[in-house]
């Protein structure tokens, strides 16, 4: 791997930790406009961002590291 390359991947590790502090892991629940009332989502698209993160695997598997 050279030097620049493992830069980057520093940073995207580093990415990946802080969204992983970030996220709420509580599940989404939609009302009938197809917003996320939990985590106060007022838009269909692009969807809730905790939901998006969530289908990150390294976030995912971070998360599950920390259990």
């Amino acid at each position: 791997m050279t030097e620049q390359a493992s830069v980057q991947q520093d940073q995207v590790d580093q990415l990946i930790k802080l969204i992983a502090d970030l996220v709420d892991t509580d599940p989404c629940w939609y009302d009938h406009h197809g917003y996320c009332q939990a985590h106060f989502w007022m838009a269909t698209e692009p969807r809730c961002p905790h939901a998006r993160a969530m289908e990150i695997p390294e976030v995912a598997a971070t998360l599950e590291e920390e259990d």
